[in-house]
């Protein structure tokens, strides 16, 4: 009989994948132990399951190559004095392990500085500076692509003479055009492709953001833009992703959480559970999982992290780790690793999703269970072919190609994508030279590289 019990419990070993109860994890952080004074962490990024970037308010970033077990500071402006902000957590965006911004205010952000926007091609070994000319302070930045991106900022001194504006990019930086202004508003942008955007726009005032909060729309790379919703409750939003062209979600104060399933046309209010709770973090892979994190509306206790699996159908409190204060920013890589950052200095991390009591999970998934990148179709082709690919899981999908120097000729793909077979996209070369390329797949830490061959 007990030959038979161990056998048995071998194959239930065998049929799923067994993960300890993690939760969130505290990580050390170079900068010291969270609490004052150690400086505000803000932004967080990974580009991969290993490595990952964060801004903290004194100036410097956080950068890790080995999924945070240790971090080290790193000071992209050299001698500058420069603060980035770090609630809202806008100021990092990287597109790639080797291309990132990070935007900040020289001088600090108490004075009227300058913008300053630093950019690293080489994963972070140097970094360069642009001083953003007549704008005080640096706030937020995104790009798409290695061309295309936007800045926050605005000038003057609250609460008279202040202006927030947007400023726009398609040539990496180089040069910069003005797209969205207004007295007393500044916009917070989420975009999915180099065309197609929202921005959510806080009023400014003497104390910082407040209400009323906007949401408009771009189709055409900010050039024009539709106003979508205006929320006047008290408190305003804080934090703001829209997940694809369908899928987007705002969080704030006393509790705010909005969803929309139509591009914007609708922001419906969604309940969480009754969790009296300030949201100042948002993080979806999808249209379905997602985490919100927040501090208690009294601003006491441990941080709060909102779990949905659903949509926000229903959300599970997660357990943090026992520091206090507000989470600012959250990132997931995957459907289950994922880190956070809080005031003054703390990091967390997490797997099984940051959920303690994920310890089975079955394998037998109606998702493939392979990473596959399909020889294209037809190859050598003119000038378009057809690239296949297939996920394990939901998360993050970057498909780019290259030349034969290893320089990036085409950004096909950089967004969520739903775990399935044969995902399709169409690759137009024309205005590529005849020769060989390498169209190159990656999600989390996989990676698959292949060869085409373009014949004109």
């Amino acid at each position: 009989m007990k030959h038979i019990l161990v056998t048995i419990c071998l194959i239930l070993l065998l049929c799923v994948d067994v993960q300890a109860q993690q939760g969130w994890s505290v990580q050390t952080n170079p900068l010291g132990p969270q609490g004052p004074p150690t400086p505000a962490l803000g932004k967080i990024q990974f580009v991969s399951l290993t490595e990952g970037w964060i801004t903290a308010d004194n100036g410097e970033l956080l950068h890790t190559t080995n999924g945070g077990t240790q971090w080290v500071a790193v000071s992209p402006g050299g001698n500058d004095t420069v603060s980035f902000v770090n609630n809202p957590a806008v100021g990092l965006s990287f597109v790639s392990a080797t291309t990132g911004w990070a935007v900040g205010t020289l001088h600090g952000s108490d004075s009227a500085g300058q913008a300053v926007l630093y950019n690293t091609t080489n994963g972070g070994g140097t970094w360069s500076r642009q001083l953003l000319n007549t704008w005080n302070f640096g706030f937020g930045v995104q790009f798409v692509d290695a061309n295309n991106g936007w800045v926050s900022v605005f000038r003057g001194t609250s609460p008279t003479n202040t202006l927030g504006a947007l400023i726009h990019t398609t040539d990496g930086g180089t040069s910069w055009t003005m797209q969205y202004n207004a007295d007393w508003k500044l916009p917070i942008v989420s975009f999915i492709d180099s065309n197609n955007g929202w921005a959510l726009t806080d009023s400014l005032s003497h104390s910082g953001l407040s209400s009323p909060c906007e949401i408009l729309r771009t189709t055409n790379a900010g050039v024009t833009w539709t106003a979508q919703f205006r929320d006047t409750t008290p408190g305003w939003l804080e934090a703001f992703q829209m997940v694809d062209a369908t899928h987007g979600w705002v969080v704030g104060d006393s509790a705010k959480i909005l969803r929309t399933v139509d591009g914007g046309t609708h922001w419906t209010p969604v309940t969480n559970t009754g969790n009296n709770s300030d949201h100042s973090a948002v993080f979806f892979l999808n249209d379905s999982l997602g985490w919100i994190g927040g501090r208690p509306s009294s601003n006491q206790g441990v941080p709060i992290v909102l779990h949905t699996t659903n949509g926000g159908g229903s959300w599970s409190i997660q357990n943090t780790s026992t520091q206090t204060e507000g989470i600012f920013s959250i990132y997931f890589i995957d459907a289950d690793n994922g880190w956070y950052t809080a005031d003054y200095g703390g990091i967390a991390h997490a797997t099984n999703a940051g959920d303690p009591t994920s310890v089975l999970r079955t394998s037998n998934s109606t998702a493939p269970a392979r990473f596959e990148l399909v020889q294209n179709y037809p190859n050598p082709f003119n000038p378009t072919t057809t690239i296949e690919f297939a996920i394990p899981i939901d998360g993050r999908v970057v498909l780019k190609v290259y030349d034969l120097l290893g320089r990036e000729v085409a950004a096909l793909l950089d967004g969520y994508r739903r775990a399935g077979e044969h995902q399709q996209v169409t690759f137009d070369a024309s205005r590529l030279a005849s020769g060989i390329y390498f169209y190159r797949l990656q999600t989390g830490h996989l990676a698959i590289t292949r060869r085409l061959v373009l014949l004109k």
